[in-house]
C-alpha cells in the first residue's frame, strides 16, 4: 500500500473537500466506488419507514440512483414512481427529491411523499 503525502482539495457541490494522505489502492486494481441512497416514507411529517441502499458497483450515477429505486420499491412493496421534470431538477441540484402523489401515476399511496437522498457517494 503506498499513501500520498500530499493533501488535495476538491470542490463539490459548493463544498471544498480537503484529502490528506489518502490511501493508493495497489497498482493495477481500483478503489470501490459506492454510494448509499436513503430512502424514507413520510406522512404528516412523521418517517413511516425507511430503507437504505448501498451500491457498490462501477455503474453511472445515473444507473445507481434507478438501481437503488427499482430496490426501494420492491423492498417497501411500492409502485415505481415516475421521474417528473420538477423531480429530476430537485435531484440534480440538491441530490435528494421527493416522489409525491403525482409520481405515482394510477396508484394510491398511503403516505405524503416519498422521499430519496443521496448521503454519501465517491
Amino acid at each position: 500500500v503506498r499513501y500520498n503525502l500530499t493533501f488535495t482539495i476538491t470542490l463539490r457541490r459548493g463544498r471544498a473537500r480537503i484529502y490528506y494522505g489518502n490511501v493508493l489502492p495497489p497498482q493495477g486494481e481500483r478503489m470501490e466506488i459506492y454510494m448509499r441512497i436513503w430512502a424514507i416514507e413520510w406522512k404528516d411529517n412523521h418517517m413511516l419507514r425507511d430503507h437504505m441502499v448501498t451500491d457498490l458497483t462501477d455503474d453511472t450515477r445515473t444507473h445507481k440512483v434507478f438501481h437503488a429505486l427499482d430496490e426501494v420499491c420492491g423492498v417497501m412493496d411500492l409502485p415505481h414512481p415516475q421521474w417528473l421534470e420538477s423531480t429530476i431538477r430537485e435531484f440534480k441540484r440538491h441530490s435528494r427529491c421527493r416522489f409525491t402523489q403525482d409520481c405515482f401515476v394510477g396508484e394510491d399511496i398511503p403516505f405524503d411523499y416519498l422521499e430519496l437522498r443521496v448521503l454519501e457517494e465517491d
